[in-house]
């Protein structure tokens, strides 16, 4: 054969086999029909282009194409299911980042959920006291979801509770989960007094006379034993809570969760849901990260990842390890660089306490690196975020740099200079943008706390985001209730409130200087999260051979005004090419 013939015929060959490759040919060289087609919508495929479809073809639980109208017909057939978008939103399953699920769900069968409530205290005490009647036989009362703010500057106190029951221990968990306000039964009963001195890395907080006020914050190493009974979980109680979790996140189209912190248990877990997935029952992916605290040594938290490593699978990752660092700001238990501003009322050099030894905290960590795993570590204070930074850059000058996706969790105080070494090393940020906007929960503690310079520095995702930093977008489920991905994305575009009635006022703007655009938002919640899981591969974007994880919302959220975006509803959500939940 003549060279230039021979070069055209090759040439000619590789063109067909690209376009069987493109549209999916079966061996006869037909297309492949579709068990799904979307077509006539806005789709945002979230790839690397951010390309815009109208149309995806879906073969059981993979996309087959990607493209136009007219090119997705030749994937119809007689059993395809056609939906047709008519000019609807549609764009990957959003992930979240990070959360405690089912923790909501499970809470809410043992506790009286005062989150569900309005924030009012004679709300508050209507409720106490109907719960309290309705469990009059049970010896210990406990609830979640106070919000410590409506205490005002005094803060609050025990006698909320004495006033009500006073005969046996209560406790109420704060909105953070850090802080517990527990009755004058409880403090005796635990023996903290006047004498008792703050335990590391937390706070007994004291009335101008010296005495408990009955309000700790990361501080439950104090509490009696019996206050921290909790009804066994079983995998029933679980798994139902997880059922009732999956239900209310695929409404919100929700279709793959990172797990920081489960009531089981990682190594527990990992092989129920990998059970699951394998009787057809999971309908969201999962990635269940391994907590270690101070007393677990990197070798016992490696091993178990190992272990671990035989239930990864489409449906679930396992990946890495979470711990905790420090408190929360608002509990004066977040470890600063600084002292706390002296309206917290502290000492004046108080700064807080990290709850790891510094170098044993590096040595875990680049431990865990040298294994091939992720670290992940709750961070609420610009000392800790820093340690977390310093012990990245000490695991790649003793290991080697890799693309670890090392997680700095929550990233709400990071000093300036720290932000770019951050994106040099591509250092992940796992955080909450509904934490964004200035909340009347918990500005006014932040503003008390840290002072208005670090104040101001708090949630700085422009400088993060032109730094490079990958943010995945979260609602730190079930301290924070909404977890709903629109709500989170509307906050990070305006910088406000994402709530009716206070939408769009100033008042309740953090930063405008730090808005991020929508684009930047959808990346949080759907690329950036599945590549934080490492399971970029199968979700995250809408491309040929990745698993057809959909959701499909009413109107074009890159379209209408920042402000409508919460309330923009969710039309169908889709998982492995099944619709796994319908607007009614």
């Amino acid at each position: 054969m003549h060279g230039r013939f021979k070069v055209r015929y090759i040439v000619m060959l590789c063109l067909i086999g690209i376009q069987i490759f493109i549209l999916g040919c079966n061996d006869d060289g037909t297309p492949t029909r579709a068990t799904m087609v979307l077509k006539n919508g806005m789709i945002y495929t979230m790839d690397e282009n951010d390309t815009v479809a109208s149309a995806i073809a879906i073969d059981d639980d993979t996309i087959l194409y990607v493209g136009d109208d007219e090119t997705v017909e030749k994937y119809v057939g007689k059993n395809t299911e056609v939906i047709d978008l008519e000019g609807k939103m549609a764009l990957p399953g959003f992930v979240d980042g990070h959360g405690h699920p089912p923790g909501g769900q499970l809470q809410s069968l043992t506790n009286l959920m005062l989150g569900a409530l309005e924030a009012d205290l004679d709300v508050y005490r209507d409720a106490l006291r109907a719960y309290a009647k309705e469990h009059e036989d049970d010896a210990f009362l406990s609830g979640k979801g106070l919000q410590i703010n409506l205490f005002g500057d005094a803060g609050p106190n025990k006698s909320f509770i004495d006033e009500i029951v006073s005969d046996k221990p209560v406790l109420l968990s704060d909105t953070s989960g850090h802080g517990v306000l527990i009755n004058s039964y409880a403090l005796e009963m635990s023996g903290i007094t006047s004498k008792t001195e703050n335990p590391p890395g937390g706070t007994i907080f004291k009335d101008e006379f010296g005495e408990p006020t009955g309000y700790l914050s990361d501080a439950r190493d104090l509490l009696h034993p019996d206050l921290l009974e909790r009804p066994e979980i079983t995998t029933e109680v679980f798994m139902k809570a997880w059922e009732q979790y999956e239900d209310e996140s695929l409404s919100k189209g929700i279709t793959a969760a990172t797990n920081a912190a489960a009531d089981l248990a990682a190594p527990t877990v990992w092989p129920i849901m990998d059970d699951y997935a394998k009787k057809g029952k999971l309908r969201m992916r999962v990635n269940f990260l391994n907590v270690a605290y101070p007393d677990k040594s990197a070798e016992e938290a490696i091993q178990e990842l190992n272990d671990g490593q035989q239930y990864v699978s489409d449906w679930q990752a396992v990946c890495g390890v979470k711990t905790f660092l420090d408190g929360v700001p608002e509990g004066k238990t977040s470890y600063l660089l600084e002292p706390y501003a002296l309206t917290a009322g502290e000492d004046a050099d108080y700064r807080g306490t990290c709850n790891w030894d510094e170098d044993a905290f590096k040595a875990f960590f680049a431990a865990v690196d040298a294994a091939g795993y992720q670290m992940q570590a709750h961070c609420m204070g610009d000392a800790s975020s820093r340690l977390f930074i310093d012990a990245v850059e000490d695991a790649y000058q003793k290991n080697g740099e890799r693309e670890a996706r090392h997680t700095l969790v929550h990233a709400n105080l990071i000093y300036p200079t720290d932000i770019p070494r951050m994106g040099a090393m591509d250092i992940y940020a796992a955080m909450q943008p509904i934490w964004f906007y200035a909340d009347p929960i918990f500005a006014a503690l932040e503003l008390q706390m840290l002072g208005q310079e670090r104040f101001d520095q708090e949630y700085s995702i422009r400088d993060m985001l032109e730094s490079g930093i990958h943010i995945s977008g979260s609602a730190d489920q079930p301290v924070t209730p909404d977890d709903r991905p629109l709500a989170g994305i509307e906050t990070g575009v305006t910088q406000g409130a994402p709530y009716p009635g206070i939408q769009g006022d100033d008042a309740y703007v953090r930063d405008a200087s730090q808005t991020a655009t929508v684009m930047e938002m959808l990346r949080m919640y759907t690329i950036n999260g599945a590549k934080q899981m490492f399971m970029e591969h199968l979700i995250g974007s809408l491309e040929c051979d990745k698993k057809a994880d959909i959701v499909i919302l009413e109107k074009d959220i890159t379209m209408i005004d920042p402000v409508d975006i919460a309330e923009t509803v969710v039309v169908t959500t889709i998982v492995n090419g099944k619709k796994v939940y319908e607007m009614e």
